[in-house]
């Protein structure tokens, strides 16, 4: 492994600890996938491994910050496309349509049958807890 990684980047024997490990813990086909975008650069220098672990890190950053927005771009969604079926349907409970739904095998059905069964539930709860709120 490390002689292919050496047609890339510059390793030398102090580096080789620190490279096995970044290839324990992050698997080397993608270590090498990585050294293979740095070895494209066409600067007059070699990678190094700390360009290397440096990509790796930019890589854990970017991730964890996408990671952060998911819960907020999903939410995002959701409401948006509510409010699309809403406006299109002028109906309240449009997501129990069972045509907005795709499902492979009779195991998603039941699942699918079983989720809008509980919505179902949780809206006509809810929609008696807020007419007691109001009237009480």
């Amino acid at each position: 492994m490390v002689t292919h990684l050496r047609k890339r980047i510059e390793i030398t024997d102090a580096d080789k600890p620190r490279l096995h490990r970044l290839i324990h813990e992050k698997m080397y086909f993608r270590v090498a996938y990585f050294s293979k975008l740095l070895s494209t650069r066409t600067e007059s220098r070699h990678a190094t491994l700390d360009d290397l672990i440096q990509l790796f890190e930019f890589d854990n950053y970017v991730r964890s910050s996408i990671a952060r927005l998911t819960p907020d771009i999903e939410q995002f969604a959701k409401a948006t496309l509510v409010e699309l079926f809403l406006e299109r349907d002028l109906d309240s409970e449009v997501y129990l349509q069972k045509s907005l739904y795709k499902y492979a095998s009779s195991s998603d059905k039941r699942n699918l049958d079983k989720t809008l069964s509980i919505c179902a539930s949780e809206v006509k709860a809810n929609r008696t807890t807020a007419g007691t709120f109001r009237s009480g």
